[in-house]
């Protein structure tokens, strides 16, 4: 009698097709292809899972920024194995996509681990958001080959620079997450120019959403942020939070409706 093979890992990276409410997706985990498609063979289909998954695998962080909403001290009963199978049942069901976040993902006790395995044995598309300070060569070169996207969080007293320029030649897409406040208005335009300069090619500004006011910006802070953006010649996206605060930039859309902007620009 014959055993059962395991699916082949290029098996598992074949793009992969799910039903929606009333057409299809087929997605590429290995390049972020989505193709939708509808017709009349289309219309009974129901959605039966998220795309994403944003998965908060630990609350811990090797950073202590007093913006934070995440309890840092909060416990985490999430191990590699018990996270593997929750992130495998979630795959047979449907789900296309994990976005690592915490916390620090890079903190959580063997997650390179779970990377691979879940690479390995699902066909998920794998993603994490860091602040790169545990993200060494060495370990860049080990998720790089399994990662869809690295999600590289700056701030003014972490080693950004290189780990930037360390992102830039691994073979890994890559972005920057960058919270605007009041301290950091002055430099925004120095800090995009640097960024394009070290090899980076997409940059998502954050506003911040909280009760301190001393981190909110005031209506000056926005029109520097336009003159700033106005001067960069790198392709940058604001986070949904500045809503229509800056109305001096260009919108991918406009009007309202399935079609219209979300607000963010």
């Amino acid at each position: 009698m014959s055993l059962p093979t395991q699916p082949k890992i290029q098996d598992l990276r074949a793009p992969r097709s799910v039903p929606l409410d009333g057409a299809r997706l087929l997605f590429d985990p290995r390049t972020g292809l989505n193709l939708r498609m509808e017709g009349p063979s289309t219309r009974g289909l129901v959605r039966s899972a998220p795309r994403v998954v944003l998965f908060g695998v630990t609350n811990r962080c090797n950073l202590r920024c007093d913006f934070c909403s995440r309890d840092s001290d909060a416990a985490s009963e999430w191990t590699s194995d018990t996270a593997f199978d929750m992130l495998a049942e979630l795959s047979q069901r449907g789900v296309l996509e994990v976005a690592f976040g915490g916390g620090e993902p890079l903190a959580f006790r063997g997650f390179d681990a779970l990377v691979e395995r879940l690479a390995a044995e699902t066909p998920l598309a794998l993603h994490v958001t860091t602040n790169g300070v545990l993200l060494t060569e060495e370990r860049l070169a080990r998720l790089a080959p399994h990662l869809g996207e690295i999600r590289l969080s700056i701030y003014d007293d972490t080693p950004w620079p290189e780990r930037v320029a360390a992102l830039a030649k691994a073979p890994v897409t890559f972005g920057v997450n960058l919270l605007v406040t009041p301290e950091r208005v002055a430099a925004l335009g120095a800090t995009l120019h640097r960024l394009e300069a070290l090899g980076c090619r997409d940059v998502a500004l954050l506003r911040y959403v909280g009760p301190d006011t001393t981190q909110q910006l005031s209506h000056a802070d926005e029109r520097r942020v336009v003159a700033a953006l106005a001067r960069c010649t790198m392709s940058v996206r604001l986070s949904v939070c500045f809503g229509d605060h800056l109305g001096a930039l260009p919108r991918l859309f406009d009007g309202d409706g399935p079609s219209g902007d979300c607000g963010a620009g």
